[in-house]
């Protein structure tokens, strides 16, 4: 069998939007946004309004393709017995996002977002709410991120506080306060399969992984090494978030990998969970198991497959002595167009024989993971897979 790893679910918190006391932000739209899930709505989708004042006092994270508007729609509600009259007006737009360094010393970043600063008319009837008034913004970064969207905004007209010298009341915003509309989870491409409806707990480790990434190689590689890396320790227990149907495919419990404990995670884990999240972006994956057959010229090892000196996901590949053979009945990796990407084994050469010590991302199938060109020097030649004779998709998410 494969052995296991530990992985550590993510967390994040989520920005609650500040009132005025005689005119309430009641609802934000991030207008034709992709539509999402999440541990607490699934099999349900998340609302499409991304903030009720009256149902949910958090904003719901909005997920959109890299380089796409960040267009947002807003309805106010008006406290008063007078009519509202006046306009909202955006002074200046923004996407904040946290920068990973590999030292850990992140930094905030901030992206300009263009805005229309002409005065968008806003109407709101005595104890009444406005109809959803359309803020239009510019395209939002064009690689793979997670931040905040933020905008210096304000409404203005009869009702609310009046500065010397300021032609209208100021009834809700500041324009020298950036005010925030929530997390936005930009993809690479329109999220594919079983996440074609993405989990925003997937989004927001994805996201990380593949941070300022654009190009489907990329992603897939930081995603490959985001999960291997991410890893605690190798575990050989039960695979705690995965579960195999009859016919081979695998399905991924993601309500159960995302609860606060701590997982115990096998190589179906690892493939499954590189499945998720590169779809998630926006590319197809397909998982593989690597099955090995009797070899009559290696009957000691046979059906098993004897593998390469590999490091497991926990342990440091920059350092020969955490590589060992082993002998498994298979191995389970995920692949796409014949590339295969394992995040929970490293190789310490890669199949043209030079230094490698990472991770698989991009290794040709066929070749992958026993070859007689790896140039292997201090360690015995290589055992070579007799068969890849079964190959099934992840089939579901719960």
């Amino acid at each position: 069998m494969c052995a296991g790893a530990l992985v550590v679910a993510g967390s994040w918190a989520k920005p609650a939007v500040k009132q005025s006391p005689l005119i309430h932000l009641e609802q934000i739209d991030h207008y034709n946004s992709i539509v999402t899930t999440g541990v607490d709505m699934h099999p349900d989708d998340n609302p499409t309004i991304e903030f009720d004042r009256l149902f949910f006092p958090e904003i719901i994270p909005a997920a959109r393709v890299r380089n796409s508007a960040g267009t947002l729609r807003l309805k106010w509600s008006n406290q008063t017995v007078t009519p509202f009259v006046g306009y909202a007006k955006v002074h200046e737009a923004r996407y904040r996002y946290l920068k990973k360094v590999p030292n850990g010393q992140h930094y905030n970043v901030d992206v300009p977002v263009t805005s229309n600063s002409t005065p968008v008319p806003v109407t709101i009837a005595p104890s009444g709410e406005s109809g959803l008034i359309e803020i239009p913004l510019g395209n939002l970064p064009n690689f793979v991120v997670d931040g905040e969207l933020q905008v210096r905004i304000e409404l203005r007209g009869n009702i609310g506080s009046q500065l010397p010298g300021e032609p209208d009341s100021l009834a809700w915003g500041n324009k020298n306060i950036w005010s925030e509309f929530g997390t936005v989870y930009l993809t690479a491409q329109q999220p594919a399969d079983i996440q074609e409806k993405p989990w925003i707990e997937v989004l927001e480790q994805a996201c990380w992984f593949a941070q300022e990434m654009i190009s489907e190689a990329d992603v897939r590689r930081e995603v490959t090494k985001g999960i291997f890396f991410e890893t605690l320790v190798y575990d050989p227990g039960p695979v705690s978030f995965i579960s195999v149907n009859g016919d081979g495919s695998l399905e991924v419990n993601l309500k159960n990998y995302f609860d606060p404990e701590t997982k115990t995670m096998d190589c179906r884990g690892g493939a499954g969970l590189t499945t998720v999240m590169c779809e998630s972006l926006g590319f197809p994956t397909t998982v593989r198991y690597l099955m090995g057959q009797y070899n009559p010229a290696e009957p000691q090892y046979s059906p098993h497959i004897k593998t390469n000196p590999i490091c497991p996901a926990g342990d440091d590949p920059s350092i020969q002595s955490n590589y060992d053979s082993t002998l498994f009945s298979y191995h389970c990796v995920a692949e796409s167009n014949n590339t295969t990407f394992d995040s929970v084994a490293a190789q310490w050469f890669d199949t043209a024989g030079g230094p490698w010590r990472n991770p698989i991302w991009g290794w040709n199938t066929a070749s992958y993971a026993q070859s007689g060109t790896y140039g292997l020097i201090t360690w015995p030649f290589p055992y070579p897979f007799s068969s890849l004779n079964l190959v099934s998709d992840v089939v579901g998410v719960s």
